[in-house]
C-alpha cells in the first residue's frame, strides 16, 4: 500500500479506511493520547490490516488500546442485545 489508510483529523483522532467493499466506503477512528489509544466504530475483519498499519506508523501497541464501541452489526441485527 503506497499511501496511509489513515487521515489525521486533529486532537489525537485519526480516521482509518475500513477496507469495506472499496476504499472510501466506510471508516472507523483511532483516538490517542499519552501512548494509549481507543478504537471507535471498529469496522470489520477487513479493517485489521489498515488499523495495524496506522498503529505501527504511530508506534502504538495493541496492549495499550481499548475498543469504545462494538461493531455496527450488533446494533442492526434484529434481536441483538448490547451488553
Amino acid at each position: 500500500m503506497d499511501e496511509s489508510p489513515g487521515v489525521q483529523l486533529g486532537c489525537g483522532i485519526t480516521c482509518i479506511d475500513a477496507g469495506y467493499i472499496r476504499p472510501g466506503m466506510a471508516c472507523f477512528y483511532l483516538m490517542e493520547q499519552g501512548g494509549e489509544c481507543a478504537i471507535i466504530e471498529t469496522g470489520t475483519s477487513h479493517s485489521v490490516a489498515n488499523l495495524e498499519q496506522v498503529m505501527a506508523a504511530k508506534g502504538l501497541r495493541q496492549s495499550r488500546c481499548v475498543t469504545l464501541s462494538p461493531p455496527m452489526y450488533t446494533w442492526t441485527t434484529p434481536g441483538a442485545r448490547v451488553p
